[in-house]
């Protein structure tokens, strides 16, 4: 929560340890990171989070939340919203 609230741009991916497709998104976003440094990914494994997943509804893993200033501002769900 810190983060979220006090870092301007956060992408947080929630994960499950052994879902084939988390440890996909886990690559891809490791390298996106390297090129946006003004933003902060964080992983949260969904396991030991119950409070954030009922509260932001997560129903599909992998799910990505972008948050601006602290407010969500999108959200991708498993692969189907990727694209290419």
């Amino acid at each position: 929560m810190p983060v979220v609230t006090k870092t301007r741009f956060v992408c947080v991916a929630f994960f499950h340890k052994d879902f084939e497709r988390c440890k996909i998104i886990d690559m891809h976003l490791h390298k996106i990171c390297m090129q946006h440094p003004e933003a902060r990914f964080v992983r949260l494994d969904a396991e030991k989070a119950p409070f954030f997943i009922n509260k932001l509804q997560i129903k599909v893993l992998p799910t990505m939340i972008t948050f601006i200033d602290g407010v969500k501002s999108d959200e991708i769900v498993g692969f189907e919203e990727l694209g290419g």
